[in-house]
């Protein structure tokens, strides 16, 4: 009898022992992804190693109100690119920007056009849809949008089409605009433009992101 005790109290032990295990196991994955983030695989791989070209272009409307617009995004992208993926050789954006300014009706040419005339691997086209620091119908409070759709061209593959595309619509601040003397249309266009440059190039590596509904479920 007092055999058969031991086994089963041995049992019970052995239980909660994996079940305590079980929960400090989770709760140290959630304490790793609150401090490293949740790992994010990349949506396109075809970019690591290869030669690439930036290529922004924007809507009439868009170019004529924010003329450093392209030179801004450009920028930014490139400063992504050389921060999370240094195999890739990147064309100097600049070079592109003489280009588009110097070529006649550039955007008439296809984007693999664009390419090959750049000699790279691939092409990465951003359409600037819209680009905002202010909030509309309230001039005197800032808030940035970034709305855009980026498409990334094989130049050496067959066909027109993209290899992959995705739509961007970023805001900041995220949640209510800056009232007057909170801010400056400069420090909107920064967090605005870094944030688009991040989400764009994450979009190419595995890495890590900070989720903070993570937080909310730890312990």
């Amino acid at each position: 009898m007092n055999y058969w005790r031991g086994v089963v109290r041995a049992g019970m032990f052995a239980a909660c022992v994996a079940a305590v295990g079980g929960v400090s196991g989770c709760w140290l994955a959630a304490a790793y992804e609150r401090s490293q983030g949740k790992a994010v695989d990349a949506v396109y791989r075809g970019i690591d190693n290869k030669s690439v070209a930036v290529v922004v272009w924007t809507q009439q409307g868009v170019d004529f109100e924010y003329p450093q617009a392209r030179k801004e995004i450009s920028a930014f992208v490139a400063k992504y690119f050389h921060q999370n993926m240094a195999t890739v050789r990147l064309l100097d954006y600049r070079e592109v920007l003489r280009w588009q300014d110097d070529t006649l009706n550039w955007q008439n040419l296809m984007e693999k056009d664009w390419g090959k005339h750049f000699g790279v691997d691939r092409v990465v086209s951003i359409d600037l849809l819209r680009y905002d620091t202010r909030e509309p119908g309230a001039l005197d409070f800032l808030h940035g949008r970034l709305v855009a759709t980026a498409k990334v061209f094989e130049v050496d593959a067959p066909g027109a089409t993209a290899s992959w595309q995705q739509d961007f619509d970023v805001s900041w601040p995220d949640t209510e605009p800056l009232g007057p003397g909170q801010g400056d249309e400069t420090t909107v266009r920064i967090h605005l433009l870094d944030s688009f440059g991040s989400k764009l190039v994450n979009c190419f590596y595995d890495h890590r992101e900070l989720d903070p509904t993570i937080r909310e479920k730890a312990p």
